[in-house]
C-alpha cells in the first residue's frame, strides 16, 4: 500500500505455450470456417490463401483435425467430420429449434421436393443447423455445419446483408436466383423466436423457384415453426448460446420419413 491506496497485483504473463496453444486453435477453427469455400483443385493452397496461414501449418492443422476426426477426407478432399457434428447436436439458438422445425421441414420437402434447411446465427455468420436433402442435385454441398454466405437468401433474413430488391421485410424473406452459386435457386423465410430473435428457414432447387404455391408454403411451414416455439410449454426459453460451427447431419435420404405435420395449399 503506497499513500493509503491498494496497489492491484500485476496478472501474471501469458506463457508462450498458452499463447501457442491458443494460436493454434485459432488457426484450426479458422480452417473449419473457410472450408466450405475452397472449392478448387487444390484445397490446401486455396484454405492457405483464404486464412493467410502457411501452406505447411495448414497441412499440419488439418492433419491434425483429422486425426481427432474434426474433419474425413472424402474423395481426397476434407470435409466437416461426424465428431464436429455430434459436439454441436444440441447448439441452437434456442432450446428445441431443431426438434419443433423438423417436422414442419418434412412436411415442406414432400409438399416442394426441395432441399429444406434450417439456418441460424453463429459468431461465424449464418450457419446451416438442419438439412433434408431435395429431389434436385444441386450444384453445391449444403450440409449442417456450413456457413452460409453473406449474400445468400437466409443470411439476408438473418440481416447479414442488406440487398433491398431481394429482400421482402414485410414477409420476412429472401430470395437469391444463382446470385451467390450459378445454378442454385433460393427462397428463405425468416423464423421469429420466443426472445425475438430469428432463425431461417430456406428452401434450395437447381431450378428458379416461381411456383407462388411453393413460396406460399415455406412461408406458411416458418411461421408454424414459430408459433409452435412461442406457444409450447418451455419451447425456446433459457437460450444455448449462437450456434456453433457444425450441427448433427440428419441421416435421411428424400422421401425416407413421412411428413408428420401437414401444410395446407
Amino acid at each position: 500500500m503506497t499513500g493509503g491506496k491498494h496497489m492491484t497485483p500485476a496478472s501474471p504473463p501469458e506463457s508462450a505455450t498458452t499463447a501457442s496453444g491458443r494460436g493454434v486453435i485459432d488457426g484450426a477453427f479458422r480452417l473449419l470456417e473457410l472450408l466450405p469455400q475452397a472449392t478448387g483443385d487444390h484445397q490446401l493452397s486455396e484454405l492457405s490463401r483464404l486464412s493467410g496461414i502457411p501452406r505447411a501449418s495448414v497441412y499440419r492443422l488439418m492433419s491434425q483435425l483429422h486425426e481427432a476426426g474434426a474433419v474425413q477426407l472424402v474423395d481426397r478432399r476434407y470435409v466437416v467430420g461426424p465428431s464436429m457434428i455430434t459436439i454441436a447436436r444440441h447448439a441452437e439458438p434456442a432450446n428445441g429449434l431443431r426438434s419443433h422445425a423438423l417436422p414442419y421441414m418434412y412436411a415442406l420437402r414432400e409438399r416442394t421436393g426441395a432441399n429444406v434447411s434450417l439456418v441460424g446465427p453463429s459468431s461465424a455468420g449464418a450457419v446451416v443447423l438442419e438439412v433434408l436433402p431435395g429431389r434436385d442435385t444441386l450444384p453445391v454441398h449444403i450440409y449442417p455445419g456450413r456457413v452460409v454466405p453473406d449474400l445468400a437468401a437466409a443470411a439476408l433474413v438473418l440481416g447479414a446483408a442488406n440487398v433491398p430488391e431481394r429482400l421482402d421485410p414485410v414477409r420476412r424473406s429472401a430470395v437469391d436466383q444463382e446470385h451467390t452459386v450459378p445454378g442454385l435457386h433460393c427462397f428463405a423465410t425468416a423464423i421469429v423466436l420466443p426472445d425475438g430473435n430469428k432463425a431461417a428457414l430456406q428452401i434450395a432447387m437447381n431450378r428458379p423457384i416461381e411456383s407462388h404455391d411453393v413460396l406460399r408454403l415455406t412461408q406458411e411451414a416458418g411461421r408454424r415453426i414459430g408459433a409452435t416455439m412461442r406457444t409450447s410449454p418451455g419451447g425456446g426459453k433459457g437460450r444455448t448460446g449462437t450456434a456453433t460451427r457444425a450441427s448433427i447431419r440428419s441421416a435421411d435420404t428424400y422421401g425416407h420419413r413421412p411428413a408428420t405435420q401437414g401444410l395446407s395449399t
